[in-house]
């Protein structure tokens, strides 16, 4: 049912940051979390330990590992409110892969190749970006003309280090995260530059491996064109060139978004109905399923279809059905459209939440959905272990009067199909619905 979303998930956004740092290794553990579309919370962090400041830290530095991986996490967070807020309707993973490389990666790789540039002292990410150049054969001129005691240390090495030096800079072969630490280890450049010496050459090293794994994809060097000259990320200035992208596609779906609003009018939770609203709406929907499916096959839009069915169904007092149809709005919607997933949701956990039985694990997708999308704050906030679908992970006992108690706020009776009885809410004395 669920299908690939527009946005690319967090983890594996990192995931492809481990493997332009060579950190991935083969450790399954990210492909498996990842290729969840309901990863838990808790991977962000971990995965960031696991796959991107542990290894740089060992084989690299642990300064450098610590500020790649905070950089990392700040990223997740703005990328949150990105994808929590900036809709990508109509848009398939390809296309929007290429619109955010080029406005949102880049900016934001820019920012990291500019602090990499300055806090190790190394060349600007102008020349890290050479046209037509690899970043790691840029970055070996420098280090000819600006590091004392590379000549020297780069004459006593072996031909067979030589000849894989000249495969990185040609492009031929990416270095492996353990051959940069072992070409400046102690042993071996011990005599030539100092412990930070080397951790800075490493460092470099595998920040220009990054730069010419990027270069290498498919949508890389689209982003790598737009990082030269661009200023730091600005989230006001990203979200409108997205926006003006994503308008240029807009006129084929503006048929489908005329009759998309008139039925959200229609169906509209606090609007009062008349007595012939649910006959007709039932019939504009289905005509609307029709349209939808000639405007856009992909079925990028197909949340919208689930989600005035889930309203209809609710309005018509149809709980059960109606927590299905927003199971599937839910699906649908999520990492794909912008500020309507947060709508959805909060609908969604009303209605589950009043059911006799409340899908549980339903109910945990959409608490934990939240919390990615950075619109609520997680239950065990500093929990770095513990990855877990358990339901008590996500979910306190109070949260389900919690959401309960929204359902009237939502779905006020008055705005159901006329004849539509909302189950009957007894409240305690502290207030809370049960």
């Amino acid at each position: 049912m669920h299908s690939t979303p527009a946005y690319p998930n967090h983890l594996e956004i990192i995931r492809s940051l481990a493997r332009a740092f060579d950190t991935k290794g083969s450790d399954k553990w990210i492909d498996d979390h990842a290729g969840k579309w309901d990863f838990d919370y808790r991977a962000i962090p971990v995965a960031t330990d696991k796959v991107v400041y542990e290894p740089l830290s060992r084989y690299i530095g642990e300064d450098f590992g610590r500020d790649v991986a905070a950089k990392l996490t700040a990223f997740c967070k703005a990328y949150s409110l990105f994808v929590s807020n900036l809709s990508l309707e109509g848009i398939s993973r390809t296309e929007a892969l290429r619109i955010l490389s080029s406005h949102l990666f880049s900016s934001f790789g820019a920012e990291a190749l500019r602090s990499a540039s300055n806090n190790l002292h190394g060349p600007s990410p102008e020349q890290f970006m050479t046209p037509g150049k690899q970043a790691i054969a840029t970055l070996f001129e420098w280090f000819e003309l600006s590091v004392p005691g590379w000549d020297d240390f780069y004459g006593q090495l072996s031909k067979e280090v030589k000849d894989r030096m000249r495969r990185w800079q040609t492009g031929t072969q990416l270095p492996a995260l353990s051959s940069l630490g072992a070409l400046f280890s102690k042993q071996d450049a011990g005599k030539f530059f100092d412990e930070i010496q080397r951790t800075r050459l490493r460092a470099l090293l595998v920040t220009a491996r990054a730069v010419d794994y990027y270069r290498a994809l498919t949508f890389g060097e689209v982003a790598i064109e737009r990082t030269k000259g661009r200023s730091p990320a600005n989230p006001q200035d990203i979200h409108s060139r997205i926006v003006d992208e994503c308008l240029l596609k807009a006129p084929q779906f503006k048929p489908i978004a005329k009759l998309n609003t008139v039925l959200a009018t229609l169906l509209n939770p606090g609007r009062e109905k008349a007595s012939t609203d649910q006959a007709f709406t039932q019939q504009l929907l289905t005509h609307f399923k029709i349209f939808l499916q000639k405007v856009a096959p992909s079925g990028s839009l197909s949340y919208c279809q689930s989600w005035h069915e889930a309203r209809w169904l609710t309005l018509s007092g149809k709980l059960d059905r109606a927590a299905e149809a927003y199971q599937r709005a839910f699906e649908q919607s999520y990492f794909h459209a912008g500020p309507n997933q947060g709508l959805i949701i909060q609908e969604a956990l009303a209605v589950a939440a009043i059911l006799p039985s409340p899908p549980k694990t339903f109910l945990r997708q959409l608490r934990n959905a939240q919390v990615v999308l950075g619109l609520e704050v997680p239950l065990d906030l500093g929990d770095r272990t513990a990855v877990s679908s358990r339901y008590d992970k996500h979910l306190e006992n109070w949260f389900i009067p919690q959401y309960r108690g929204h359902f009237p706020r939502i779905f006020p009776s008055d705005g159901a199909f006329p004849g539509t009885e909302y189950p009957q809410q007894s409240q305690t004395s502290s207030g809370r619905f049960l």
